[in-house]
């Protein structure tokens, strides 16, 4: 992330930040998540998603992506950096973002790319949003940071 971005917000619209993975324990600190991606769904793709698989709790839901849907309604994926920084370009407009584990499909890999860990809603404005995600054992919390 560049030093402008962060501090101005201004830029491409879009969204930002870094994935942590949230301990539990009081004693192990918080480390940066980088096994897996960010992807981004505008929200009328979202309902379609959650009619077709059914889903219940539809943003704390964990399920596996289909390669039709990796393909066809996403508006934006990245994979994670090593310090678990992510950053998508995306219009305007109201989006679902999730985190997902490129990990954690054990079944087909060709029919299933990602194990989607859970998501969240945004609406992107005209500047770039800085939101820090949080996964852990209660799933995914993101945190607005600029914006």
């Amino acid at each position: 992330m560049s030093q402008k971005n962060m501090s101005s917000g201004k830029g491409v619209p879009g969204i930002e930040g870094i994935v942590r993975h949230e301990s539990d324990v009081s004693t192990i600190p918080n480390m940066a998540y980088n096994n897996g991606v960010v992807l981004a769904l505008s929200h009328s793709n979202w309902q379609l998603l959650v009619a077709e698989l059914n889903l219940n709790q539809a943003l704390r839901s964990q399920f596996n992506l289909s390669r039709s849907h990796y393909e066809s309604r996403l508006s934006g994926v990245m994979p994670l950096s090593i310090d678990g920084t992510y950053k998508l370009e995306l219009s305007l407009g109201d989006y679902v973002v999730c985190v997902g584990n490129l990990g954690s499909v054990p079944t087909d890999q060709l029919k299933y790319p990602v194990a989607i860990n859970g998501c969240f809603e945004v609406s992107i404005p005209e500047f770039r949003l800085e939101v820090d995600i949080y996964y852990g054992i209660g799933g995914i919390r993101a945190e607005k940071i600029r914006g």
